[in-house]
């Protein structure tokens, strides 16, 4: 027996309470239709109105701001970052997140060497210039960088005392090197000022071209490039303005300066990439603009062709397609006034935002337009007297059969979006909170907007003047003959076969997408601080990183175990991989117990021993080691001096990626927690990105899961048969597995951005399957007992695929001129959107009807009794002696019960 065929059997009892509920659920539904659409269809300008007032709304969009911070915007609030960045701010006495950090690169345009004294003086006068004399005015004040950092003014001071020991090689006691240099007895770090260094003993010939690189007290014999640092407490909002004008002021003049014409200056600031992702954003307001245009085209010519309007119906085609487009328009409004209300800090990536409601809310339109336009045949059999009392019945008719589905789409596109919200970083938790009231603005606006115009426009058509087009005739010809090739055995048999590949292969993509971060992706492209960002990767990370050690149980130097326990801890850090060694570790016990050796010393000559301990700390505070200052936390209890705290630095090299520079954290992490008793605690400027490395697979799969949970949950609702959830669940998953694995095998890798897209894939997903899995159900609720399976798959597709194709390919329209543009944002979200509009139609008219029909008709409760005695669907229906009717004060829909 064929699988499809009508068998009746009894409802297991387990599936019996489910059924009860989503057929009270959906009777409910269409009764709140029925009268929502009777009520806009007798006072369309009312309910016009009402969206004006709504629209009212959009005047927070005055109030919005971008976020101060916007690169932070793509990495982890959560996990182990926050209370080590905690313990860094308690230790400093400032906050993090109101700091200014702002790095200046400055190399010979000839790419030559800075190890000589005339460059060295140039570059002092560069750090000079843009510390004391570059300027930006703000409320009518000028200002200078001297004027903000406050007691941070001295970030560049170790690069004047690389200078002075270069002035005195010749009559000090000095030793240039790196990663330290020495002065007298004190050794200082340099690693971080002085970058693509190389050594006398790494060359074979040593171009001795200045005195300084003949003298024997150098070890180094070139020097590409020198890094200045700049920052500032920001505890002000004027004081956040101040360095913002003046970072992107400084990056301007830098690309353009001529005050110091052999030497190129490159600047990395949080406050200048804030501003250069902003531009970024803002520049894909145009590529917008065009595909609103070819949007309005498309959408003239669909509405045009779909209603079979001539020059005569200029009137009530304008109007519906003003109801297309001020529909969603009008919720992007909306959202982005309420954003600015709330006072909701946004994104550029939120620039991306409207495009990707006008295309969803397009959708939707075109799916009430598909009805509308059926509708109208039989308004059009009407005495022209009659419209005005028969419209509101026709609309009602139209919400009843795709309110349901234009609910059920909105609801899983909103609950998708607020799903990411829980896992995702800052940028993405806005983003996803945003589109989620989008979603549902955009569902009210397309029943009180564009289903008001509906009605209005229907008061513009003469009797006699319409007849069902042409394409809509040859697609619904052409739909039941695919129907019954579709539903064939031998076909089905491939279809399942392939599907199960393209799942395996997805499957295997997904799981193999590497976990990558790169910040020139959240940099445009044409930006000046791209550079800035390679000089970084290339010197900077490559040839030094500090490890930041804060020891909040200090040892007891005077007890020897545990001084050599902490001796140990130290020396592991050292032994970890890309370390560079005991000679980069700036430790201020070492200075301490160097100059309490000439103590001991002094002892040993009066026949006297030395214990070491921290009785003298005040007097090398105070004498010798004033640079550890800031370095050490203690006080005097009972006149004898207690360290409290203190920090110490590990440097570390060779980490060019930022996955590298995260398996460097792991390391760290895990040398502190074998170390509990001294309270280790490791901080990097960016463990928050690092943790967002660790967590993006896990959290993009956690928020997968919870994602189509929530989808099959909202299904369960409206699909009122068990192995139609579970078909609709297939192919959510189908979709969005093939998303994500399609994006992987396309090279992309895992990052916030991919991340929301994919959780964005999941919601898109659910407008291909849930109208298919819904009008598949419900046709065995209208079409006679014995019908065939093909009877069921042509009733679906002719019901929704014509919106289907409208909406996919309006989609693909809108987002065709962001195509060029050359950010990677931009790119990610229009390679996802095209992908799930490719597997969204392979699925919606291939897969899942194939599969449907392979189900027996008794999974989808195909009870009798509540069926009407419809023809088969190879007959026509006699549309001449169609009667309308309001919805009656007994509740009963329009449409049967399912």
């Amino acid at each position: 027996m064929f699988w499809g065929s009508a068998l009746q059997k009894r409802t297991p009892p387990l599936r019996a309470p489910l059924q009860r509920i989503t057929r009270g659920f959906n009777n409910c539904l269409h009764n709140a239709f029925a009268r929502i659409g009777f009520s806009i269809g007798s006072h369309p300008v009312l309910f016009f109105l009402l969206f004006l007032i709504l629209l009212s709304f959009s005047a927070g969009i005055f109030r919005l701001r971008f976020s101060t911070k916007l690169q932070y915007g793509f990495i982890s609030t959560r996990a182990r970052a926050i209370a080590e960045q905690r313990v860094h701010d308690e230790f400093h006495g400032h906050n993090n997140d109101h700091f200014q950090h702002f790095i200046v690169s400055i190399q010979r345009r000839d790419h030559g060497n800075l190890l000589n004294v005339n460059d060295l003086n140039t570059v002092l006068e560069i750090e000079e210039f843009i510390s004391k004399t570059f300027s930006v005015f703000h409320n009518g004040h000028e200002f200078v960088h001297k004027d903000l950092c406050r007691d941070r003014c001295q970030s560049n001071q170790l690069l004047y005392m690389f200078k002075k020991i270069i002035d005195e090689v010749e009559t000090e006691n000095v030793l240039i090197d790196h990663p330290k240099s020495r002065y007298n007895d004190a050794k200082f770090l340099v690693a971080h000022h002085l970058h693509g260094v190389r050594r006398k003993d790494e060359e074979e010939l040593i171009p001795y071209n200045t005195p300084l690189m003949r003298s024997n007290k150098t070890k180094l014999s070139k020097i590409e490039m020198i890094s200045l640092y700049y920052e500032a407490p920001l505890e002000s909002p004027d004081a956040l303005s101040i360095i913002t004008e003046w970072e992107t002021g400084l990056m301007k003049w830098s690309q353009i300066q001529s005050d110091f014409p052999d030497f190129s200056i490159d600047v990395m600031g949080d406050k200048a990439l804030g501003q250069e992702m902003q531009r970024g954003g803002m520049t894909l307001i145009p590529h917008m603009a065009i595909g609103f245009m070819l949007t309005l085209i498309f959408v003239t010519i669909t509405v045009t062709k779909k209603i079979n309007a001539g020059i005569k119906d200029v009137i009530p085609v304008t109007i519906i397609v003003i109801g297309v487009l001020l529909a969603p328009i009008g919720a992007v409004l909306f959202t982005f006034g309420i954003t600015g209300w709330l006072y909701i800090e946004i994104y550029p990536i939120l620039i991306v935002l409207p495009t990707l409601v006008i295309s969803i809310g397009v959708d939707d339109a075109f799916l009430a337009l598909h009805c509308w336009s059926n509708s109208m045949l039989e308004l059009d059999k009407m005495k022209q007297e009659n419209h005005l009392e028969a419209i509101p019945a026709l609309l009602s008719k139209v919400l009843v059969e795709v309110g349901p589905s234009m609910l059920l789409t909105s609801l899983t596109n909103c609950m998708a979006f607020a799903v990411g919200a829980f896992f995702a970083p800052p940028a993405i938790q806005v983003f996803s909170i945003v589109a989620a009231i989008a979603m549902l603005a955009d569902f009210v606006f397309e029943i009180v907007c564009f289903c008001s115009l509906l009605a209005l426009s229907g008061r513009f058509y003469k009797s006699g003047s319409l007849a069902q087009s042409r394409p809509t005739k040859l697609f619904s010809n052409l739909m039941f003959r695919y129907s019954r090739i579709i539903t064939k055995r031998p076909v089905q048999f491939v279809i399942m076969s392939v599907t199960a590949m393209f799942f395996a292969f997805s499957v295997y993509g997904a799981f193999s997408m590497t976990t990558q971060i790169n910040s020139t992706r959240i940099i445009p492209s044409d930006s000046p601080l791209q550079k800035a960002d390679g000089l970084l990767r290339k010197y900077i990370w490559a040839e030094f990183e500090p490890a930041l050690v804060y020891v909040n149980s200090p040892p007891n130097i005077a007890d020897e175990k545990g001084y050599h326990a902490f001796k140990t801890m130290v020396e592991e850090f050292e032994a970890l991989p890309r370390c560079i060694g005991a000679n980069a570790t700036m430790l201020w016990l070492n200075d301490y117990e160097l100059a309490m050796s000439k103590v001991a010393e002094l002892f040993s000559t009066l026949g006297l021993k030395y214990f070491l301990d921290y009785q003298e700390l005040p007097y090398f505070m105070k004498e010798i080691g004033g640079a550890w200052n800031s370095s050490v936390k203690w006080h005097l209890k009972n006149a004898f001096p207690v360290v409290d705290a203190f920090v110490f630095y590990i440097g570390f090299h060779n980490a060019t990626t930022w996955n590298q520079r995260a398996e460097n954290m792991n390391n760290w992490r895990a040398v502190a927690d074998r170390w509990k008793q001294f309270n280790v605690t490791v901080f990097s400027e960016n463990s928050a990105v690092y943790d967002g490395i660790f967590n993006m697979g896990p959290t993009t799969y956690q928020t997968a899961a919870f994602t189509l949970a929530s989808m099959v949950i909202v299904c369960l609702f409206f699909v009122p048969s068990f192995i139609g959830v579970c078909s609709a669940a297939f192919a959510i998953s189908s979709i969005s597995i093939g998303v994500f694995g399609g994006l992987s095998w396309l090279g992309f890798d895992l990052d916030p951005i991919t991340m929301v897209a994919i959780v964005m894939s999941i919601g898109f997903s659910v407008d291909y399957t849930a109208h298919i899995c819904y009008h598949f159900h419900r046709a065995h609720s209208t079409l006679p007992p014995r019908s065939l399976p093909a009877d069921y798959v042509y009733s679906a597709i002719n019901s929704v695929g014509i919106p289907m194709l409208q909406a996919a390919a309006s989609t693909v329209i809108c987002f065709i001129p962001v195509t060029v543009h050359p950010d990677y944002t931009p790119e990610v979200f229009v390679t996802t959107i095209i992908v799930v509009v490719l597997l969204g139609l392979l699925h919606g008219f291939v897969i899942l009807p194939s599969m449907l029909a392979l189900i027996p008709n008794h999974f989808f409760d195909s009870n009798p009794e509540t069926r009407r005695n419809t023809v088969p669907m190879v007959e026509e229906k006699d549309d001449s002696n169609i009667i309308v009717n309001s919805p009656n004060k007994t509740g009963v829909p329009l449409l049967p019960e399912i």
